[in-house]
């Protein structure tokens, strides 16, 4: 089962990789990983990640601003949190492995520490 679980993990990092390197430098995977954000964790995490939503402030959403994240600052951390849930964050049932990939990307890049 872990093994399972790990190889899921390196094929998801490996599909975006390789879609990283299909995509055109004019910013296609971040325009991806906006859409997908916005569509799937703006509601709970709000457009500037501060978590102060209607449904944010009620189940008290992590703010993504504030570093470090309990749950690991990986991408491997980010996707396994994403496919997973945990706590009151639910699993991502409606997203393909490698849209998973691509709003972790995301999501890291977008709330890195500077």
């Amino acid at each position: 089962m872990i093994l399972v679980r790990i190889s899921t993990t390196v094929i998801a990092v490996l599909l975006f990789s390789f879609l990283l390197v299909l995509t055109p430098a004019a910013g296609g995977a971040d325009d991806a990983g906006k859409v997908l954000f916005d569509n799937n964790c703006v509601k709970c995490h709000g457009e500037d990640g501060k978590g102060e939503t209607k449904i944010g402030r009620l189940i008290k959403t992590s703010d993504l601003n504030v570093r470090p994240w309990k749950r690991g600052e990986t991408l491997e951390d980010m996707i396994k949190l994403i496919s997973e849930g945990e706590g009151k964050m639910p699993k991502a049932k409606k997203l393909s492995e490698d849209e998973i990939a691509v709003v972790a990307k995301y999501t890291l890049d977008r709330f890195k520490q500077d």
